[in-house]
């Protein structure tokens, strides 16, 4: 192997050790997952029980909707906080050209 084909070994190497040792979350967690699971499933039979097939394409988009929430907050809020940045600077240059 060539000394190209050895660094890119040990980045990949280096990468999934990486990954390993993000992945080792606490049994807390793991608990916490799983019990969302749980509660999904049931989420969505219980759907289907009282709503047909409605039911679960509802939760399901409910849920996915929420998972997205925090980006539209965040892409939101930074949008918000630009224009509101904007405001000041244009009234504080309104009242420098008052001033002088």
């Amino acid at each position: 192997m060539t000394h190209q084909h050895d660094r890119k070994a040990e980045a990949i190497l280096n990468n999934l050790k990486n990954a390993n040792r993000k992945m080792n979350d606490s049994p807390v967690t793991l608990l916490a997952r799983v019990a969302l699971s749980v509660i999904y499933m049931y989420l969505i039979l219980i759907s289907y029980e009282l709503l047909g097939i409605s039911g679960p394409v509802f939760i399901s988009s409910v849920f996915l909707v929420a998972f997205f929430i925090p980006y539209f907050y965040h892409r939101f809020a930074g949008r918000a906080h630009k224009r509101k940045d904007e405001e000041s600077a244009l009234t504080a240059a309104e009242e420098a050209r008052q001033e002088g």
